[in-house]
């Protein structure tokens, strides 16, 4: 009774003397507790229960003030003083970081997303036409037309890429008066690929894929809108093809090395032949080191195949050279071909120079540009051959938009002109490109 009575009345005693000290809002510094040695025995203290005696004391629930904050024992270990975890430190544990709302730095650094690339690529064009029809009378027509209407999505993931492109075209070939719908347009697929890129050095591609050297071409020239390339004017090779590529990125902008082999009837036609064609390219530029004269780009390829049920011989040799500057793109290309459509005997030769100015600091919405495309069709035959020559003058009207005036005149060889009639002999074009 007597040491209850004792614990009783020191409970109230600390409690008056605690009211005492709020009341007058003046703390009183708690000078440092010194630390103890780790076999001294700890000697209990009075407290206000039999239960209270039999544990350590606790310190009050009651936030320390600053200046005991302060006064922290230099033997006291760290985790008995650390606050809330801190993920932004460098040894917050993972569940620290959880428990605060935040992905660990680790997983935080790994983590990537997918990038997607919007496509979307119009040439709309007015056209006005002088034709020779088969008794080389002349007469005059017009059209509106759409050269080229593509959509797309490419994605990439990591090293994972993809790309799915479509395109609107006739439903009927060339000179069919019949086709779905009445010959609408409709869409079909230019390209779905899949692939991955590999140490920002290979790039390989499977699917509907676009062949090698074509668009290495269209890229040089830099302006499709207004010209195809000799080669696609002869349908020599094709822009896609279902197969499957490789191609390997030089170091320090030099260029790349590719091969791919695909069916060999391009994207447009069914394949009807057993043999594939193997195509092998490449785009050096061999002036790299210089950064005025790393524009300069040499083009080569080589295409072996078959086209046709009869296996008919379809080889290629292409070479180039171009100036892929800012302002100024130029160049020529030559491609001997073995093997014109369904012939395999047939020799031909396509012949290219193309010029374009564009992005001049004195008239930055100016472009201007020519092409020159020549097609012997048959090299054993002196009169089939066919000469386009295309001038064009254009304006910039928004970053994505672009208008030119356009002009063709075409020359035919006796021959060529007795197997195409209904050709056309001069075209003055209104085009407009939207491209994305």
């Amino acid at each position: 009774m007597k040491k209850l009575s004792l614990g009783m009345g020191g409970a109230l005693g600390l409690g008056l003397l605690a009211l005492v000290k709020v009341a007058s809002a003046q703390p009183t510094p708690i000078s440092p507790a010194q630390p103890t040695e780790p076999t001294a025995p700890v000697e209990a203290t009075p407290s206000p229960s039999p239960i209270d005696a039999a544990t350590p004391a606790t310190p009050p629930e009651t936030p320390p003030s600053p200046d005991e904050a302060r006064a922290v024992p230099s033997g006291t270990p760290a985790a008995a003083t650390a606050g809330p975890a801190d993920p932004s430190r460098a040894d917050a544990s993972p569940m620290d970081a959880a428990a605060a709302g935040e992905a660990p730095a680790a997983e935080a650094a790994g983590a990537s997303a997918p990038t997607f690339d919007p496509i979307l690529l119009v040439y709309a064009e007015y056209v006005f036409s002088l034709r020779s029809d088969a008794a080389d009378e002349q007469a005059w027509f017009h059209e509106i037309e759409l050269p080229r209407a593509q959509a797309g999505l490419g994605v990439a993931w990591e090293a994972a890429r993809g790309k799915v492109l479509l395109e609107a075209v006739r439903s009927s070939s060339e000179g069919a008066l019949v086709g779905v719908a009445g010959d609408s347009l409709v869409g079909r697929f230019r390209e779905a690929w899949l692939g991955a890129d590999g140490w920002d050095v290979l790039e390989v591609r499977a699917g509907l894929i676009p062949t090698l050297t074509l668009p290495a071409l269209e890229e040089s020239f830099a302006l499709r809108a207004i010209a195809p390339t000799a080669l696609e004017r002869a349908a020599l090779v094709s822009p896609a093809d279902l197969g499957i590529s490789a191609r390997a990125r030089l170091p320090k902008a030099w260029g790349w090395v590719g091969v791919a082999a695909a069916n060999g009837d391009g994207y447009t036609r069914r394949e009807l032949n057993r043999g594939k064609n193997v195509e092998v390219a490449a785009e050096i530029h061999p002036l790299a080191f210089s950064e005025a004269a790393a524009p300069f780009a040499v083009l080569a390829s080589y295409t072996a195949g078959s086209t046709g049920v009869g296996l008919a011989r379809s080889n290629r040799l292409t070479g180039g050279l171009a100036w892929q500057g800012a302002w100024l793109r130029a160049g020529g290309a030559a491609t001997w071909a073995e093997g014109i459509a369904d012939d395999g005997e047939r020799q031909g030769l396509a012949l290219e120079a193309f010029v374009k100015v564009a992005d001049l600091e004195a008239i930055p919405w100016l472009i201007v540009g020519a092409d020159l495309a020549v097609f012997l069709r048959d090299v054993e035959a002196g009169g089939d051959r066919i000469t386009t020559v295309t001038g064009a003058v254009g304006a910039r009207i928004a970053p994505p938009l672009r208008t030119y005036l356009a002009a063709d005149a075409a020359a035919y060889g006796d021959v060529a002109a007795a197997a195409l009639p209904g050709r056309d002999d001069a075209r003055l074009r209104l085009v407009g490109e939207l491209s994305l």
